[in-house]
């Protein structure tokens, strides 16, 4: 199977940021790819063969892009009284990792730093989520959250405030031989000595939040080349204002598409950013506001089709994941 070399951290130097080199090398990604394509492509049948053209059995209904999310739903079967936030699926939507703290617990950044990892898995995209498991061989006294699987689930990226780190969070990586078997080999990223976070893989790059490069919390990535990846010091430039945060960067694919959590004088609300190429930098955030709550609302993953955006919200009290759809 062929590997990236992930670029482990970015920091900054001399008031600009420059790559840390530290690289990681983690499983191929699917190529970026349009709303139409097909990511997860199953063994060739010829192209003579009918099956080829048929559609997947757990196929959704296409959705309208242009059209704003239907209200969003609550995903009952991950609800706890406690904190159940920072969700991330699998390619096929069948697997989701996410973080649990106990009530009133903000997390490794903001909170005692008692979270943990769990995940959950279901038969089809349309069905609801088996009871959620932790996953032990991760899990510390200490706080684990901010789960990102690569494209084949092997590897787990996540945010920890364990001892062995460099700053308050860090990012550590976890590696599994099968899709069914623990993950294991935990090994620390080379990171910032402030909070780093959110860390969101596509083919394109590694996205993440810190507030070691300013005074607040922005949005960061790198791309990949041939030769690893480069820090991208354009795209994002619209996004972060530089006087209020901006966190959890979620990206389509195709790079094309950039949800934030931003907080602009009220409370930490989602937004969208738009670019016509991954050349271009992104535009200035819109505030999604089918979305959002007088609470805080993190945007947490996003189908490969566009169509489904997860996120966490404290509108009922306590943090918990929930699920907004395009309608056709």
């Amino acid at each position: 199977m062929a590997t990236w070399r992930v670029l482990a951290l970015l920091a900054a130097s001399g008031g600009a940021a420059t790559a840390v080199a530290c690289w990681y090398d983690v499983p191929d990604m699917p190529d970026a790819a349009g709303p139409d394509a097909t990511l997860e492509a199953g063994p060739e049948t010829g192209a003579g063969d009918a099956a080829s053209d048929a559609p997947s059995a757990d196929a959704l209904s296409p959705c309208n892009l242009s059209k704003p999310f239907n209200a969003p739903v609550l995903v009952t079967e991950l609800e706890t009284a406690s904190e159940d936030y920072a969700a991330r699926l699998t390619h096929d939507e069948l697997t989701v990792f996410f973080a649990r703290a106990p009530s009133n617990d903000a997390g490794v950044a903001g909170g005692a730093g008692n979270s943990d990892l769990f995940m959950a898995t279901r038969a089809s995209k349309s069905a609801a989520f088996d009871p959620p498991v932790a996953l032990s061989t991760l899990n510390t006294s200490d706080g684990e959250q901010d789960p990102m699987p690569s494209a084949d689930a092997l590897t787990l990226f996540f945010v920890s405030n364990r001892p062995g780190g460099q700053g308050y969070a860090d990012f550590w990586t976890a590696t599994r031989a099968t899709s069914t078997s623990a993950f294991g080999n935990v090994m620390h990223m080379q990171s910032s000595p402030a909070h780093d976070g959110w860390p969101y893989l596509t083919s394109l790059g590694f996205y993440y939040s810190t507030d070691y490069i300013g005074s607040q919390y922005d949005v960061y990535g790198a791309t990949f080349t041939d030769a690893g990846m480069v820090l991208d010091t354009v795209s994002f430039t619209a996004v972060n204002t530089g006087n209020n945060p901006e966190y959890a960067p979620v990206l389509s694919p195709d790079g094309l598409t950039a949800y934030v959590a931003a907080f602009r004088g009220a409370s930490i609300d989602i937004y969208v950013s738009v670019r016509a190429s991954t050349s271009d930098a992104f535009g200035g955030p819109v505030i999604v506001t089918e979305l959002n709550s007088p609470n805080v609302d993190y945007p947490n993953w996003v189908s490969d089709d566009g169509c489904r955006l997860y996120f966490d919200s404290d509108r009922k009290g306590s943090r918990d994941i929930w699920l907004a759809t395009k309608p056709p």
